[in-house]
This record gives structure tokens, C-alpha cells and sequence, in this order.
């Protein structure tokens, strides 16, 4: 699923939701979209072991923990697990739901609970004594400084605040 862009992502999510008959919530206003966020959007081209979502449902549609269903799914009643079985089969080839947790009204949003992500990147044609020396240097400065283009500016941003871990793990199979 590395070329599926992240909108396209959130398309899928919301029909598969839909399918199942999720109460899901809408914004108000004139075109109503499905209420949704992701706890980071996954560039184009980039692969992720783990996605996550809040999808916050119709408050009137959880007792307990379990799911009234709307829709095409309306009359069904669902566990957590039912959901995410449920889900999974309606979802596309490569998408999978591994866990589900429905959180009382209130509760601790995605973006609250999420500290930290992890990325792996592939350095090919690097000398391993290379990069080990780089990674010492960077985690013993305090400054980590990337550039990126914004707006058409070039920007300068310092990055080592949010470094918490950097490590080499063995030779590329590349």
C-alpha cells in the first residue's frame, strides 16, 4: 500500500466504515464529512507497520462497549472484536484492522496519546563506520538542522528536539 496516497487512505477507511454501518459522527454545515483524524499522515511512497485513527461514533450508538449499527448493518449490535473483524472484511486486499478499542465519550484523543513514531530508512552505498560516526555526532549536538521548502521559501528548521533514539541496525540487503 506504499502508492496510496494518504486522502485516498481516509477515503477507503470512511467507505469500509460505511459498509459495516458504523455510527459514524459528520461535521455540520453545508457538505458534511465523515469526523476523522489520523495520528500522522503517511507521505505518498512511505510504507507503515501501524496506522492509527480516531473515528469518533454517534454517542447514542455505544452501550458498554458495543456497537449499534446503522445503515446496512442496522439491527446488528457489535463487540469490539465483531467490529474489527467486520471491518477487516470490508476493507481492501493489504488493509487490515489489527485492533479496535472504542473509548468512552471524552476520552483521550489520538493525538493526546501518541508520543512518538519510529522510521527506518535504507542508506545505500554508505560506509557503515561512515554513518555510526554521523549518528554520534548528531546525538551528542543539540542541533539537528533540515531544510525543507515551504511556501516556495526555503526554510531552516532545527529537528534534535524530537530525536529520542538514532541508531544503525546492520547492512542493507540492497
Amino acid at each position: 500500500m506504499r502508492f496510496v496516497g494518504h486522502r485516498d487512505v481516509a477515503r477507503i477507511v470512511e467507505r469500509a466504515l460505511r459498509r459495516c454501518g458504523v455510527p459514524i459522527t459528520y461535521s455540520e454545515g453545508f457538505s458534511p464529512r465523515v469526523r476523522m483524524s489520523f495520528g500522522l499522515a503517511l507521505p505518498t511512497c512511505y510504507e507503515s507497520e501501524a496506522e492509527y485513527l480516531d473515528v469518533p461514533l454517534d454517542p447514542d450508538s455505544v452501550v458498554d462497549g458495543q456497537i449499534a449499527c446503522t445503515g446496512w448493518g442496522q439491527g446488528k449490535i457489535h463487540s469490539e472484536q465483531q467490529m474489527q473483524i467486520a471491518l477487516s472484511e470490508a476493507l481492501p486486499t493489504g488493509f487490515d484492522v489489527v485492533a479496535l478499542t472504542v473509548e468512552p465519550k471524552g476520552g483521550r484523543s489520538l493525538q493526546e496519546t501518541v508520543v512518538s513514531c519510529g522510521w527506518k530508512f535504507d542508506i545505500l552505498g554508505a560506509v557503515t563506520q561512515e554513518v555510526e560516526e554521523a549518528i554520534e555526532r548528531a546525538l551528542a549536538g543539540s542541533e539537528i538542522e533540515t531544510e525543507r521548502k515551504k511556501k516556495n521559501e526555503l526554510v531552516r528548521e532545527n529537528i534534535r528536539y524530537g530525536v529520542y533514539d538514532l541508531r544503525m541496525e546492520g547492512e542493507s540487503e540492497r
